[in-house]
Formats: C-alpha cells, sequence, structure tokens
C-alpha cells in the first residue's frame, strides 16, 4: 500500500493505492490519527485501492469513529469490491 497525501487550509486528502490488510492497517490507522490531529476533515480517496480485507475494514470504522467526534472523515472513489466489504463489516 501508498499513500499520498495532499494538504489545504480545509482538509487533508489521503490517496489509498494497493492492498488495506492486516498488515497495512495499522500504518492506515496511524497515518489517519496524525492528520486528525492537525486538521478537523480527512478525505480518504479509495479509488486505488484494489482490495481491503475485514481487518483493513475495521481500521477504516475504527478511523471514523474516532475522527467523527471532532472532525469528519469521508471517503471517495470506494470501488464496488471495497463497499461490499464495508457494508459487511458494519
Amino acid at each position: 500500500m501508498t499513500l499520498e497525501i495532499r494538504r489545504n487550509a480545509n482538509e487533508a486528502t489521503v490517496k489509498v493505492v494497493g492492498r488495506l490488510d492486516s498488515f497495512t492497517a495499522p500504518v492506515l490507522e496511524k497515518t489517519i490519527y496524525k492528520i486528525s490531529s492537525e486538521t478537523a476533515n480527512v478525505v480518504l480517496e479509495l479509488s486505488g485501492l484494489e482490495q481491503v480485507s475485514e481487518i483493513g475494514a475495521r481500521a477504516l470504522l475504527n478511523a471514523h469513529e474516532k475522527i467523527s467526534a471532532n472532525g469528519s472523515l469521508m471517503l471517495t472513489g470506494v470501488g464496488e469490491g471495497v463497499m461490499e466489504t464495508l457494508r459487511s463489516c458494519g
């Protein structure tokens, strides 16, 4: 998985490319938490995400819960397979 981070005055966008699984989920979570401490709004651009495991989906859900207290986490470019995994995880 690779992450490309772009920032502007109001938000940070993280483009995720590759696979989100048990090895890469902790890296993404740590990145999201760090960015959310610097800006309230985080956008995850997932059009390059090829596959997400249940652990990866849980990482996204956990990040959403944590960020929602003081800001927002928005997902964009979510493919059908990724969306199906996210739905099955809650």
